[in-house]
């Protein structure tokens, strides 16, 4: 199981919006990078929900319900979304302050590249993040070997989206809740 970090703004739709929905799709995403990592999402892995704006922090943890698929707000055939589903606040939220001033951090997407809106969380860091939220629990373990098979991870360095599609990509992604049959 991989696990993502999913950027939102909480004005526009935050953690508790989609607690309230139960499940969402997870649109609107059109940065090369992030569409990368959420290409990797399959159902039953789970996703930080990251508050930005004035905020700049991990609020909840959300999995996955269905992988990638077109996006439906879309005209686009390379743009994809996923449904997600909220499974719980955080017990303690974590600032980005927090990760800046670990040196674990250094390389990850959130500090690199602070607009990419959805990355993929590497297994070392994600049980770092759980035990900094108070999270216990699985967590998403690395395949055999210690690492995650290819074709569930984000290429090294992630495909570098443009300024342009970074600043269209950050906390504008749109999300619509889905009918309860």
């Amino acid at each position: 199981m991989a696990t993502l970090l999913l950027k939102t703004e909480p004005d526009e739709y935050s953690f508790d919006d989609l607690v309230r929905d139960g499940t969402t799709a997870w649109t609107g995403i059109t940065n090369a990078a992030a569409l990368l990592a959420v290409r990797s999402a399959a159902k039953g892995d789970q996703a930080f929900v990251y508050h930005t704006g004035r905020e700049k922090r991990i609020v909840g943890l959300a999995v996955v319900t269905r992988g990638p698929y077109p996006d439906p707000d879309a005209n686009d055939e390379k743009l994809v979304a996923i449904d997600i589903k909220g499974i719980q606040p955080v017990p303690r939220a974590v600032t980005l302050a927090e990760i800046k001033a670990d040196a674990r951090f250094a390389s990850f997407a959130l500090v690199r590249q602070s607009r990419l809106s959805a990355m993929v969380v590497p297994a070392q860091l994600d049980a770092i993040l759980r035990q900094m939220a108070g999270l216990t629990g699985p967590s998403a373990a690395p395949a055999a070997g210690g690492r995650r098979p290819a074709s569930r991870a984000a290429k090294p360095g992630g495909d570098r989206g443009g300024a342009k599609d970074a600043a269209k990509d950050e906390g504008r992604n749109r999300r619509r809740p889905k009918e309860q049959a």
